[in-house]
C-alpha cells in the first residue's frame, strides 16, 4: 500500500524559570533524552514528542533560542495532561504548542501541488524551520519524496512548506481524499507505469521471493501488486522453464523498478541467488540501462543496488530483510 500523507511530530515550548526542576519533577517521569531540535525531529516516528524550555515565551522563538530541548516518550495530549494535574507550583508557567505538522509525499513537479494547495487554504509559504518557529495554532503542511514508512528528517523535506490555519484534522481528511490528485498533478497526469515481473529460480523458492519482492515493494511504498500467476518461459528451443509472473502498479519509471529488482537479485557479498525479470509494455528492461561508466560489471552494480535498498529501511525493516535472505540459498 502507498502512502501519500500522515502526521509529523508534535512540538511545544514551555516556559519555566528552572529547567533543571522541570527535568527533575516533569520529564523522569517519561522516557525522555536531552537533544537538539533536528536530532530530534529527524528520529520521531510518531510515538514521541519535542519539548522545548525557554525562560520566556516570544512571539517568535527559535530552536536555536532554547534553553533546553527534549525527545519525549509521550503524545501531546498525556503530556499536557500531566502538567495540569502537577501539584508542585511553580514548576512552568506557561505552554505553548507549535503547529502541528502533516507530512504530504508527492514526486516530480512538487511546486505545482503546493500551488495548488497554497491556493485552496489561503495558506503562508516559508521553510520548514521559520514556519515552525514563528507560527502557533494551526497546521503546517511539509512535503517530501520519501517513503512515510520511515522517519522523516527536516532534510528529506523540500524548501517550501506551507501554514495554515486549518485545523489538522481538516487538513488529514482532505489530504486523504485529494493525495493522489496532488501525486497526479505532479506527474502532470502522466498514466501510471503497468509493469511485469518474471521470478526465475532453479531452486524453486518462488514462495520465498515473492515474499522479498513484496517487502520491499510495501516496505519503499513503490506501488501496488495487481495480480499474480505461475506461468512457463522458453529458455530454449527444446525446453521451458517455470516462473512466476507479478504485475506492478506503480507512479516509478522502471528503470527505478529494476534496479530495486536487481538489488533483489545479489547479496551484499555479490552471490546472485535468484532472477528477476521486468518488462514494460513488453518490452523488457535490461540491466545493461543501469550502467555507468564508473560501474559496468553486473556482479558490482547488483552489490550497489543491493547495498540502495539497504540504505533505504530502517533498522527494523533491515532485520526483517536480512532474515528473509538468509533464507535464499
Amino acid at each position: 500500500m502507498i502512502s501519500l500523507v500522515r502526521q509529523g511530530c508534535q512540538s511545544m515550548i514551555v516556559e519555566t524559570d528552572d529547567p533543571v526542576r522541570f527535568e527533575k519533577e516533569v520529564l523522569r517521569a517519561f522516557d525522555y533524552a536531552n537533544s537538539d531540535f533536528k536530532t530530534a525531529f529527524d528520529t520521531s516516528d510518531g510515538t514521541r514528542i519535542i519539548v522545548m524550555l525557554t525562560r520566556m515565551i516570544k512571539t517568535n522563538n527559535s530552536s536555536k533560542e532554547m534553553d533546553r530541548i527534549y525527545s519525549v516518550g509521550s503524545d501531546a495530549a498525556s503530556f499536557l495532561c500531566f502538567l495540569l494535574n502537577l501539584e508542585n507550583e511553580g514548576v512552568f508557567r506557561s505552554v505553548r504548542l507549535s503547529p502541528k505538522v502533516i507530512l504530504l509525499r508527492l514526486m516530480g513537479d512538487v511546486c505545482r501541488a503546493i500551488n495548488r494547495i497554497e491556493s485552496h487554504f489561503g495558506a503562508e509559504r516559508g521553510s520548514f524551520e521559520t514556519l515552525l518557529d514563528e507560527k502557533g495554532a494551526g497546521t503546517l503542511i511539509a512535503f517530501t519524496e520519501k517513503s512515510l514508512q520511515k522517519s522523516i528528517s527536516i532534510s528529506d523535506m523540500h524548501p517550501v512548506s506551507l501554514f495554515t490555519e486549518s485545523s489538522s484534522p481538516s487538513i488529514l481528511g482532505h489530504m486523504g481524499i485529494h493525495s493522489l490528485e496532488y501525486l497526479n498533478l505532479c506527474l502532470h497526469n502522466r498514466d501510471w507505469n503497468e509493469l511485469d515481473i518474471k521470478i526465475y529460480d532453479s531452486y524453486g523458492n518462488f514462495e520465498l521471493h515473492y515474499r522479498r519482492l513484496l517487502f520491499i515493494v510495501e516496505a519503499l511504498e513503490a506501488g501496488l501488486i495487481l495480480g499474480e500467476s505461475w506461468g512457463r518461459d522458453t529458455a530454449s528451443v527444446f525446453q521451458s522453464v517455470g516462473i512466476y509472473r507479478v504485475r506492478l502498479f506503480t507512479f516509478l519509471p522502471p528503470v527505478e523498478i529494476k534496479k530495486m529488482l536487481t538489488g533483489l537479485e545479489y547479496l551484499e557479498n555479490g552471490k546472485r541467488i535468484v532472477d528477476m525479470d521486468l518488462y514494460s509494455q513488453k518490452k523488457k528492461i535490461r540491466w545493461t540501462e543501469l550502467r555507468t561508466p564508473e560501474l559496468k560489471d553486473k556482479t558490482e552494480l547488483g552489490k550497489m543496488c543491493h547495498k540502495m535498498l539497504v540504505d533505504k529501511l530502517s533498522s527494523e525493516q533491515n532485520n526483517r530483510f536480512a532474515s528473509l535472505n538468509a533464507q535464499a540459498k
